[in-house]
């Protein structure tokens, strides 16, 4: 008998998978879960029985949900409210287990694979995206550990080399008249949670049937919504409320613009004191930058002292149509008008990793009274670099003329590493910092070795 109800304590292990027929991924028998071989079949069979050693799991009380099986196939109606029962099934999983196809290139993916997106001929494709996705939302929101499994051949290999029948078979390829076993069940996804990038993201996938896409990114939208709610109140109860700390780290997250008038006024109704605030690695734009800047850190009671927004999307000009400076241009330089006048206890900004471009400039603009200012890797490039300068032109005619009335520090130290700069606009930047007794970093940049043992001088002087 395959088919029964759940019952308390029954363990569920959910098979997500690429359809192996040639009808979806060309993989040699038309429209199938599986080919000819049954290759699948066979892997997850020994992938089954390896997740029961590990974990010691009594297989009488294993459950497997695999769609080729549990979505009806065959009445359109049927199927649809299956895919809409997705969240469903995976909210009621322990582990998800994802086959590799037994072939050179899926098992060099699969060796060096960190994540469920890095395997070949799944993490591209949508509907695999979102089943990992689902699941893995779910489980952190759950509480449950983010138990992710790929399972398959895993030794070092080249493109070009052959696997033999045997070896896709049965996993096994006899050396030395001795049988060894060659796969191996992977952990895909850490206890860290639901990390996932805008690039990962099952809406950006590939797919079959464009239409398919409206549907997936309604499911993403919806999961995304809860997920970062509950990311925000539980990291804000976890690391602030009914303790001494200070400190709050919402990283790799997901998190984007649309989610920081929560976070905002979260942090305001609970009146604790926030003195760092990392939103590394998540998905902000400049609306929710200025948003977090306007509304959280320059407020008049705010105490934040260190921002950190490294590996965000703020400059990306990719979805310009959601953002705000599509609908006004000149966004940016009133930002950087209302910043010059306005009493900020930030001293640390980390813009690192960020697609900031020519826009560093206006930031460099409007954080003058920072301590440290960290826009590595942020493709500043020449004309960015020129941009810095004038305002650092700027700065230095206010100062020698007298002009200037602000009562307030300046730049300490502006990191501009890995830029892009050429060794001309590098000088310049330098000259200008020495004169305003300001540290620049130029590591990583294409300037001569002059430039860099000026750059190193005035890091040294700085120290001493």
């Amino acid at each position: 008998k395959l088919q029964r109800p759940l019952v308390d304590g029954d363990i569920t292990v959910f098979v997500s998978h690429r359809w192996w027929g040639s009808g979806a991924s060309a993989r040699g028998w038309q429209g199938h879960v599986d080919n000819e071989q049954c290759y699948k079949y066979k892997i997850l069979c020994r992938g089954l029985l390896s997740l029961i050693r590990c974990h010691d799991i009594d297989a009488e009380r294993l459950t497997i949900w695999i769609d080729f099986a549990c979505i009806e196939q065959d009445d359109p109606d049927l199927t649809v409210a299956g895919v809409e029962s997705l969240l469903s099934y995976a909210a009621r999983s322990h582990y998800i287990l994802i086959p590799v196809f037994p072939e050179p290139a899926a098992t060099i993916a699969f060796k060096q694979a960190r994540h469920p997106m890095d395997l070949l001929d799944y993490g591209e494709r949508g509907w695999c995206r979102l089943e990992a996705y689902v699941f893995a939302c779910l489980g952190e929101i759950a509480g449950k550990p983010v138990s992710c499994y790929g399972y398959g051949l895993l030794f070092h290999c080249r493109p070009d080399d052959h696997f033999d029948e045997e070896l896709q078979q049965t996993g096994h390829r006899t050396d030395c008249f001795f049988k060894r076993n060659k796969e191996t069940l992977k952990v895909l996804m850490d206890r860290s949670g639901a990390h996932f990038d805008q690039e990962q993201m099952p809406s950006s996938g590939k797919l079959t049937v464009e239409s398919d896409r409206a549907v997936i990114g309604l499911i993403e939208k919806q999961i995304q919504k809860v997920y970062c709610h509950y990311i925000i109140l539980q990291g804000i109860a976890l690391q602030l409320d009914g303790s001494q700390g200070n400190d709050l780290a919402l990283e790799s997250k997901q998190l984007s613009c649309a989610h920081m008038p929560m976070l905002v006024k979260s942090l305001a109704v609970r009146h604790v004191v926030l003195r760092r605030l990392s939103l590394a690695g998540n998905q902000i734009r400049y609306k929710g930058f200025l948003d977090l800047i306007q509304n959280l850190v320059c407020k008049p009671d705010s105490e934040l002292e260190e921002l950190d927004l490294q590996g965000n999307r703020i400059g990306d000009t990719e979805l310009l149509n959601d953002d705000l400076l599509s609908i006004n241009p000149d966004l940016m330089p009133n930002f950087v008008s209302s910043m010059i006048e306005k009493p900020c206890p930030l001293r640390s900004l980390n813009l690192a990793d960020n697609p900031l471009s020519m826009d560093a400039a206006f930031i460099v603009q409007a954080f003058c009274g920072l301590e440290r200012l960290n826009l590595t890797s942020n493709s500043i490039g020449s004309t960015g670099a020129r941009a810095i300068a004038t305002v650092l032109e700027s700065e230095l005619l206010a100062e020698s003329s007298g002009s200037t009335q602000r009562k307030r520090a300046r730049w300490q130290h502006i990191d501009l590493a890995k830029n892009g700069i050429p060794d001309s606009d590098a000088e310049r930047l330098l000259s200008l910092a020495s004169s305003l007794s300001v540290r620049i970093g130029l590591f990583g940049n294409t300037v001569s070795a002059k430039t860099f043992g000026k750059a190193a001088l005035l890091e040294a002087a700085a120290l001493i």
